[in-house]
């Protein structure tokens, strides 16, 4: 079990426990992400998992957000991130926020190079996925809310803010490099 003596965010997690697989050479196929809200059902993480290595891409397991029990906070944001993704950004991602990623051994060093410590850090990830061009597929998979996403950590304004940011900052850097 890794810890951090105090939270400093999702994606320092993420990169304490790449960074110890990679460290100690502790080859396997590669690592799933998987939310700590009770969202991800042990199917889908094995879906994931399944399509990481038949594909030998990155996997995301991507939510449906036209169902009727999904929080309207939820619906409406996925559905603009993911249009401002396309038309923006050129990525092509049903579920920009999904926490359920399956990652092929070989990225992780790259994942390291990731920027961000918190949301932002799976926000950033696509954009390297998409720079890089490393192989991308989704798997289809059960959309679980808890009591309205009651326990769920994202702060909508503040995070939304950091996620919207990101989108700017890597389109300025796109057509920065265009010139």
């Amino acid at each position: 079990l890794l810890t951090h003596e105090v939270n400093r965010g999702k994606g320092a997690a993420m990169k304490t426990a790449f960074r110890y697989l990679l460290e100690r050479e502790r080859k396997t196929e590669g690592v799933i992400t998987v939310d700590g809200d009770g969202q991800h059902r042990a199917s889908d993480v094995l879906a994931c998992a399944q399509r990481m290595i038949d594909a030998h891409s990155v996997v995301l397991g991507v939510r449906n957000f036209d169902l009727p029990d999904v929080p309207t906070r939820s619906r409406l944001g996925n559905k603009i991130t993911s249009t401002v993704f396309r038309l923006f950004c050129g990525i092509k991602i049903s579920d920009t926020q999904t926490g359920l990623r399956a990652i092929p051994y070989e990225y992780l060093q790259q994942m390291l190079e990731v920027s961000g410590d918190r949301y932002e850090y799976e926000t950033n990830m696509l954009f390297i996925i998409n720079r890089k061009q490393i192989p991308l597929s989704e798997v289809k998979i059960e959309t679980v809310y808890i009591e309205e996403n009651k326990s769920s950590h994202f702060r909508v304004v503040r995070d939304s803010i950091r996620i919207y940011a990101l989108i700017l900052k890597y389109l300025l850097n796109a057509v920065g490099s265009a010139v």
